[in-house]
């Protein structure tokens, strides 16, 4: 079964970021993943490098967590850093 990584830290984001819907609307999922995980992706779409673009802490690596999905194929261990802070871009 494919699992948005969104939905494995849903506990921590609905906890940590009361409005986060996961919907590639506010860019409070700004996540950094590991190199060798981030390289196995897809290439974001338009609509999130936009997202993106509002997100502090940005990195070559960063992608927002409702736009990552975790298949059967990725190695258990996956290191995720979540920012320090984040934005909502819904309210700007």
């Amino acid at each position: 079964m494919d699992l948005g990584l969104v939905k494995v830290l849903y506990s921590f984001f609905t906890t940590h970021y009361k409005d986060f819907l996961g919907t590639l609307a506010c860019c409070t999922c700004h996540v950094i993943l590991q190199q060798s995980h981030f390289d196995r992706l897809a290439k974001p779409k338009e609509e999130e490098l936009d997202m993106l673009d509002l997100a502090p802490e940005l990195s070559d690596q960063s992608r927002l967590g409702c736009q990552v999905i975790l298949t059967k194929e990725d190695k258990p261990g996956i290191t995720v850093h979540v920012p320090s802070i984040t934005r909502d871009a819904r309210q700007l």
